[in-house]
């Protein structure tokens, strides 16, 4: 009886399809994700103004390990974000600047 309720359940799995990954384990977000451009220079702009907050964000496109500078980008623009939008009306919007320096 226990193996046909686990058949049942795992052939109700595959015919629904496995959920979707959640957030926290999908892949950071790229340049275009973060909803910036690359310039000449290959740097990734990104640049929100609204009238709660005013972010701007430049990076480079082809650093190293893109992928962990992105994420970590994206859960500092999300929490930004968050905090932002639920803190209420002010007289001036809130500001996130993220630049880069290049040593060599």
């Amino acid at each position: 009886m226990r193996h046909l309720i686990v058949a049942a359940v795992l052939s109700t799995a595959v015919l629904l399809g496995w959920p979707a990954p959640s957030p926290a384990s999908a892949a950071p977000e790229s340049c275009a994700g973060l909803g910036g451009t690359v310039d000449t220079a290959h740097l990734c702009q990104v640049h929100v103004n609204n009238p709660t907050y005013m972010l701007d964000m430049t990076f480079p496109a082809d650093y190293p390990d893109q992928q962990a500078l992105t994420g970590y980008l994206t859960r500092n623009r999300d929490g930004f974000v968050s905090v932002a939008q639920s803190s209420g009306s002010r007289d001036q919007p809130y500001q996130l600047e993220a630049t880069s320096e290049q040593f060599r």
